[in-house]
């Protein structure tokens, strides 16, 4: 009896030791940096993957040590059942137990897409289809695909998204990110026109839309925009023909080469405001906020005509008359051959 009870202390004993030792091994483990490049690995979880696989890929690529404790720890903790799909970045420094953390809370790796203001639909396009997230294969089935969701079927999609930093997972469809910039421009839009200034002449947000995508093209300098527009909607109050050369270069399209000439002016296209007055058909490019701000809030004044000032600067000559504007015409036309005869003086 007394021998019996001598075997069980040593043997409950024995088993304290090897718990304890376990546990320093486990905690020492779990608090140890994982193996991973200064630079980081990129690691993707399959939908549906059992966590026994994920740790099989993890002890491959030499990420974890010890795998039977991480194991037992994640299944102990109920958090093997919790991990989620998706692509995620790994870097250094970084534990067991932080790792884990990543894979249940699905902290996993954003891409990025930039939409600039002043750029259009069509640049866009080629951002998506250049995009290393992006299987350029499915493109067009996916921009078939929003056409329909947006109604756009047979309009011009010109104008429609609006410029933003969006940030997505891998394996988000193109749609997706369209459809969530076109739905932030419908709202900023909406916004905006609610607090538009009474009395101009644009009649609805489409129209907004139209101006502010002249005026983002037109306007290098942010306090020039309301300025510009003030321009614009006095032309259209009177009648007059906008004379924007961006909407020229956009119906010219891939044609244009970069230098506008007269015999541009000249040819008629629907986006020519030098051969049609009032807006175009359809935006020319895709405005930011400001933008759109400054077409449904004109500055007041008189001016009617405007010009490059010729400086480098972005900024405009402002007039109120032919006249005024012809002498600013005729200094921006000076100052652009001196600069380009110092281009062509050899260095000394």
């Amino acid at each position: 009896m007394n021998l019996n009870k001598e075997s069980l202390k040593k043997f409950l004993l024995f088993l304290v030791v090897i718990v304890f030792f376990t546990f320093l091994n486990f905690d020492t483990y779990v608090n140890t940096h994982t193996k991973l490049p200064n630079e980081g690995i990129f690691f993707e979880i399959k939908p549906g993957s059992s966590f026994s696989s994920v740790m099989n890929e993890l002890s491959k690529l030499s990420i974890v040590d010890e795998s039977t404790l991480f194991n037992l720890y994640a299944r102990l903790t109920k958090k093997a059942q919790m991990i989620q799909s998706g692509e995620y970045h790994l870097n250094p420094p970084l534990t067991p137990l932080h790792l884990l953390d990543k894979f249940v809370t699905g902290d996993v790796y954003l891409y990025s897409l930039s939409i600039i203001e002043g750029t259009t639909t069509k640049d866009l396009i080629n951002q998506l289809l250049n995009h290393k997230s992006f299987n350029n294969e499915k493109f067009l089935k996916e921009q078939l695909k929003f056409k329909k969701i947006s109604g756009q079927n047979n309009k011009n999609i010109e104008g429609i998204f609006f410029p933003e930093t969006y940030l997505f997972p891998k394996n988000t469809p193109i749609t997706v990110i369209l459809e969530n910039s076109h739905n932030l421009l419908l709202k900023i839009l909406d916004e905006e026109w609610r607090l538009r200034d009474h009395g101009i002449l644009i009649q609805n947000p489409y129209q907004a839309l139209i101006l502010a995508s002249i005026i983002e093209k037109e306007s290098a300098i942010a306090d020039e925009r309301e300025k510009i527009s003030g321009v614009f909607h006095r032309r259209l109050s009177q009648e007059m023909k906008l004379q924007s050369d961006p909407t020229v270069i956009y119906g010219i399209g891939d044609n244009f080469d970069g230098d506008i000439k007269k015999e541009h002016l000249r040819t008629d296209t629907p986006y020519n405001t030098y051969t049609r007055k009032g807006l175009p058909p359809s935006p020319i490019s895709l405005p930011g906020r400001e933008s759109i701000y400054a077409a449904l809030h004109p500055s007041l004044g008189n001016e009617i005509y405007f010009v490059s000032s010729g400086s480098g600067d972005g900024r405009h000559i402002f007039s109120e008359t032919k006249e005024q504007h012809d002498i600013a015409v005729s200094e921006y036309v000076r100052l652009q051959k001196e600069n380009s005869l110092k281009k062509r003086e050899p260095l000394k």
